[in-house]
């Protein structure tokens, strides 16, 4: 169990919220900086930006419901981040920090760790979350293959 913070501003430690409350709290942070201290790994410094080409303006999202589909009319929040583990140039994140952290932190040579939230807590400095040991394959793919 970890309980991961953010280095924001003048290397002030806070909470997991990524959401930008100074922008009426509905959009996260371009940049930000989690850290991840366990037994297992030591110290993760997480260097991550927000993935702006994953919702562009103008896309319709659809929810099937009894063989129907309904457009959602509610924004979808944009809490998802891709980025590397500081010290690591061949690494690989990506998160959601929606409610907690979820995601994957993978290395060049195989090796990764999930996280995921656990109940309790509070988006402060103090959420516990799960770290565990994963494996990573760089020729995993989903969906279509490109030229298909």
């Amino acid at each position: 169990v970890v309980h991961p913070f953010q280095i924001r501003d003048k290397n002030d430690r806070i909470g997991i919220d990524t959401r930008n409350h100074y922008l009426n709290g509905s959009v996260h942070y371009k940049q930000v900086t989690i850290v991840i201290r366990s037994t297992v790994v030591n110290r993760l410094k997480l260097l991550l930006g927000l993935n702006e080409l994953l919702f562009i303006n103008g896309t319709d999202f659809r929810k099937l419901d009894n063989n129907e589909k309904v457009a959602i009319n509610r924004r979808i929040e944009n809490c998802y981040y891709q980025g590397t583990v500081n010290g690591e140039e061949t690494s690989f994140v990506a998160l959601s920090t929606c409610n907690g952290l979820r995601g994957v932190i993978a290395f060049d040579n195989g090796s990764a760790y999930g996280i995921w939230p656990l109940d309790g807590g509070d988006r402060g400095r103090r959420h516990p979350h799960v770290l565990y040991r994963t494996k990573w394959s760089q020729s995993a793919s989903c969906g279509s293959q490109v030229g298909e």
